[in-house]
């Protein structure tokens, strides 16, 4: 993050909404089924699928997501995937955000092994998926920055966006997956940097959202001019200032974020245009100030 005039900008280029087949995120279940908290579950089966949710999550234990996952995956996801599969040009990759690493940077007995990502739940995400749609994972595409993002607030996730590396197949389409979605910025970053370097991206699929249901993920037009309606025009050059990118470049739920915000100011008596815009402005520094 840098700091001019007295306030935050960070550079978060996005490439512009193009090329899906499927411009929902495909969602299999509801975040709580996938913690083990839910409420149709008996207090047995939380205990199961939580103790699974702990070894998959945190200690990268892929038979326990494996086993946590298998019984999560939507039937009709599954069935718009093989379809979106059919209808390709070629046949698509799956890929995933996920940090990289590599067991052979030790291979002078000195160096320390970078360790694994404590999460394996989308690596057996991926895994599964490839077997079920018959299609290949490319590992190539890694997360180049940890950020986090499970642990931050809404405003943190505006400014802290992940970066990737890796090479991108211009030949084949990629459809992407996470284990868990909130906003779509993480999936938004990587396809942003597949299609930056010259790929496609089709489709997404999350395993798990707090509604488990799909939802639009680039920005709704409808939505984009309640957004303006709220914080006027200026907020386009606003968000290109301090994001990096275009308005039209947000998801669905990111920019839902700020419309169920500017409501909200609205309603404890900020007035909608200039000042409603001064207010996400000095928001977003105390966020990137405070760390909240």
């Amino acid at each position: 993050m840098r700091w001019v005039n007295g306030h935050v900008v960070v550079k978060h280029p996005r490439a512009a909404w193009a090329g899906l087949q499927e411009p929902q995120i495909l969602v299999n279940a509801r975040l709580d089924q996938l913690k083990g908290t839910h409420s149709g579950l008996s207090v047995n089966q939380k205990k199961e699928r939580q103790n699974l949710y702990d070894q998959a999550k945190k200690k990268f234990n892929l038979d326990s997501a494996i086993d946590l996952i298998e019984p999560l995956i939507s039937e009709d996801v599954l069935d718009r995937m093989a379809d979106l599969v059919i209808e390709a040009d070629r046949t698509p990759l799956l890929a995933f955000p996920h940090p990289g690493f590599d067991d052979d940077d030790a291979i002078d007995g000195e160096t320390p092994v970078q360790p694994l990502p404590a999460n394996a739940i989308p690596f057996a995400f991926s895994a599964i998926l490839a077997e079920q749609l018959g299609i290949d994972e490319d590992r190539e595409l890694i997360q180049s920055e940890r950020v986090g993002r499970t642990k931050l607030n809404r405003w943190l996730r505006f400014l802290c966006q992940p970066s990737f590396d890796g090479g991108v197949d211009r030949d084949r389409p990629y459809i992407l997956l996470d284990d868990v979605v909130t906003t779509g910025g993480t999936l938004a970053a990587l396809r942003s940097h597949i299609v930056r370097s010259g790929g496609r991206v089709i489709a997404v699929s999350a395993l798990a959202h707090s509604s488990g249901r799909p939802f639009e993920f680039p920005v709704a037009r409808a939505t984009l001019d309640v957004l303006l309606s709220l914080y006027s025009e200026g907020m386009r050059a606003l968000w290109a200032r301090k994001i990096g990118h275009d308005l039209e470049h947000l998801t669905e739920a990111e920019a839902r974020t700020l419309v169920d915000w500017g409501e909200e100011q609205r309603r404890s008596g900020v007035e909608s245009g200039t000042s409603l815009l001064y207010a996400l402005r000095d928001r977003l520094d105390e966020a990137a100030a405070k760390g909240r």
